[in-house]
């Protein structure tokens, strides 16, 4: 898109390290992409990006299946907790920069939102609030890691 004859992308952010894109990586699994012109694409645009895709993947098709598809969870919450968590914790591995991590994270929490919504459509299945507060913290711990871990 052309804006004032620049090329605009209203999903990026210009940064010093380089140009930060925002998309859904999957339909309900977001990622942050490190453009090319980054020079920190190089450590990161490989095997990282696919296992973060294969395990949110994996945790927005368990999340979307029918209740009758998937085994007892000895506990529900935590694995949310978990789940949400991990994801966290990959974004602080893979995007450096404070601005495109926090969104990214905000884009994650928007992602277990749209989850817990459509789950309304999936049968034997519905939108619970314990869920979504099990997902933020799960996020919010991982973020708190993840922030302290680039300290040391």
């Amino acid at each position: 898109m052309q804006r004032g004859g620049v090329e605009y992308n209203p999903f990026s952010l210009e940064m010093p390290g380089g140009k930060f894109s925002f998309f859904p990586f999957f339909p309900f699994a977001p990622v942050s992409v490190i453009t090319a012109s980054s020079p920190i694409a190089e450590r990161h645009m490989g095997w990282e990006w696919i296992v973060f895709g294969a395990i949110a993947l994996g945790i927005t098709g368990g999340c979307l299946a029918p209740a009758r598809w998937l085994p007892p969870l000895p506990n529900d919450k935590l694995m949310h907790f978990l789940a949400y968590g991990v994801l966290a914790l990959m974004i602080g591995h893979l995007v450096k920069a404070n601005a495109a991590f926090f969104l990214s994270l905000a884009v994650l929490l928007l992602a277990s939102l749209l989850i817990e919504i459509l789950q309304n459509f999936v049968p034997g299945r519905k939108f619970c609030w314990f869920d979504m507060m099990a997902n933020a913290a799960g996020i919010l711990m991982a973020a708190l890691l993840s922030q302290l871990l680039t300290l040391l």
